[in-house]
């Protein structure tokens, strides 16, 4: 300790000039300089506290633009992040378990600092602002460092960060891809021709505001079935045409859902979906908001208060009752996602846009069953 911080302390109190005539004690002299260097210590050890250390982890990383379709549908596009700051090259958006300023190292991009936050980015999702004609070359998952050791301010002067490679105007929704499963075909990068036959329907498929309808429970079918989910949703607002009885073309398909809406996969526990559901059972008959499951059986009762009209509530698959407390894989489109008094439902699950176009993945679904028979199966039913 002689030549530490203690032994320090003592040379610099016996020989400071004037010590002893501030007419200190020799008791009052050692207890000055017990606290002065308790002081020191106590200093030193919260500073080596503070400085945590830097950590590795995987995330997936994401892309967003200040004013993309879908944030422009809930909030202003005024180009200022969560925590009042603009949006520019080097500000990320992060999950509430990390503070406004923490600093995240992404291998071959750069130095991110977090100071934005996004309904759906979760812990372990980092969603980083890019400026048009930039692109992150793709999402997925990606080693991570969070560097406690490097200035948050310091990451906003573009000299210390890294170009990424040129590219596509990118938004959250062609950026944001979650993993396609490993049986799924790959997507067609365009659209089918609207001539072009793509199945059979033994009889018509037709949407309904506020019955179980043939059309919902088919394109509800097909998120469910082609992202390997548990459970798939869709309001008949999404549905705007009925497919018709025989020969159906990729043209059809289109009037139905439109060249633009995505699907959206999300981890939902039960009690999440059961409010979700409640909510559709909330909207006035004859809304657009009515939701057609897939994967899920409903009992309801229209006359109890609201928030508290399912009855029933069974997972098809296992035929248990869905559980509040486990998770649930949900596929919906981002139409649904974003319709009025869905999105805070939605957002508290855990979700990332896909690539595709509902249009393309639903012609060719039809196209690999060939000949459908669209059916009423007592999935939604209100209590006697």
């Amino acid at each position: 300790m002689g030549d530490g911080v203690f032994g320090e302390t003592r040379y610099l109190l016996r020989h400071s000039p004037g010590t002893r005539s501030t007419g200190l004690t020799l008791q009052g002299e050692y207890m000055f300089r017990l606290i002065l260097a308790t002081a020191v210590f106590l200093a030193l050890a919260g500073t080596a506290a503070a400085a945590k250390p830097n950590e590795t982890r995987r995330m997936f990383v994401t892309a967003y633009t200040s004013c993309d379709a879908n944030i422009a549908r809930v909030k202003r596009c005024d180009g200022i992040t969560a925590s009042g700051r603009v949006a520019r090259w080097g500000i990320a958006a992060c999950g509430r378990a990390f503070a406004f300023g923490t600093v995240f190292e992404v291998a071959d991009l750069g130095l991110f600092a977090c100071y934005d936050r996004g309904g759906g980015v979760t812990n372990d999702l980092l969603d980083i602002w890019i400026p048009p004609g930039k692109s992150i070359g793709g999402a997925r998952w990606r080693a991570v460092t969070i560097r406690y050791d490097v200035d948050p301010l310091a990451v906003l002067d573009e000299s210390v960060i890294s170009e990424v490679a040129p590219g596509e105007a990118a938004t959250r929704e062609d950026v944001d891809d979650l993993p396609a499963p490993a049986q799924q075909d790959e997507a067609p990068t365009l659209r089918m021709a609207d001539s072009q036959a793509v199945g059979t329907l033994k009889v018509a498929a037709t949407r309904s505001n506020g019955d179980e309808s043939t059309l919902g429970n088919l394109i509800a079918d097909m998120l469910r079935t082609q992202y390997n989910a548990d459970v798939g949703l869709i309001h008949s607002g999404a549905l705007s045409a009925n497919l018709p009885t025989g020969e159906v073309r990729a043209g059809h398909m289109l009037a139905v859902v439109g060249p633009s809406q995505k699907p959206l996969k999300l981890d939902m526990r039960g009690e999440q979906i059961k409010r979700v559901i409640e909510h559709g059972l909330t909207l006035d008959p004859g809304s657009e908001g009515w939701l057609s499951l897939s994967g899920l059986r409903l009992v309801y009762n229209p006359n109890a208060p609201e928030g508290h009209r399912i009855v029933e509530l069974v997972h098809t698959a296992s035929n248990q009752p869905v559980w509040d407390g486990q998770y649930y894989h949900v596929v919906l489109t981002d139409s649904l996602y974003f319709a009025e008094g869905y999105t805070p439902l939605f957002e508290v699950g855990r979700g990332l846009f896909t690539y595709e176009p509902l249009v393309n993945m639903a012609s060719r679904w039809l196209a690999q069953h060939g000949v459908f028979t669209p059916k009423l199966e007592g999935r939604v039913k209100a209590a006697p």
